[in-house]
């Protein structure tokens, strides 16, 4: 019993840290794109011809 309990456990915690992970790297994806949309203004005011 005590085993299987452990297994359970051991189960739910990697559940937990993929769904973390997934949302961090969802994070760090929507930091990026902003990054990169700022980056794409800031040169555009700097040169407005091209």
């Amino acid at each position: 019993l005590f085993f299987r309990h452990e297994k359970t456990t051991l189960s739910k915690n990697r559940n937990i840290t993929s769904i973390v992970t997934s949302h961090y790297i969802y994070e760090i994806l929507k930091i990026l794109l902003f990054i990169t949309f700022i980056i794409e203004s800031y040169f555009a005011t700097l040169f407005p011809y091209t």
